[in-house]
């Protein structure tokens, strides 16, 4: 199911923090839809396995999860330069 809509993010990455639950894995799963490479930032690890299978059903691209807590700079500034490389 291939159309514009659900491809306008194809070949872009974005990352969202707190994406593991919510309010966050909706937007997560709906830029997935949409064709992005999507990173979920979260401190939960369980919540973020589980919001990677979902994402992997909604679409064929690839996603990545980050276990921090992004209150904490070294944790992020680690997490942005291992991005850098994707």
């Amino acid at each position: 199911m291939t159309n514009s809509l659900n491809s306008r993010f194809r070949n872009r990455h974005v990352f969202i923090t707190g994406g593991a639950r919510g309010i966050g894995r909706e937007i997560a799963r709906q830029f997935a839809t949409e064709g992005a490479n999507v990173s979920i930032v979260d401190i939960n690890k369980d919540d973020l396995e589980f919001t990677l299978d979902i994402l992997k059903k909604a679409s064929s691209q690839t996603h990545y999860i980050y276990e921090a807590d992004i209150t904490q700079r070294e944790q992020m500034k680690e997490i942005v330069e291992s991005a850098e490389n994707i």
